[in-house]
């Protein structure tokens, strides 16, 4: 039971970070396409 636990907050702490380099990547690209945009 306590190694579910572990596995479960290691999983919610990867798919977290995974979250938030996806939401870094979606502004470098919107900025991207901004910057196409404006030529």
């Amino acid at each position: 039971m306590e190694a579910t636990g572990i596995y479960y907050e290691a999983l919610a702490y990867h798919l977290h970070k995974l979250n938030q380099d996806v939401v870094v990547i979606n502004q470098v690209l919107c900025s991207i396409v901004v910057c196409q945009n404006k030529k």
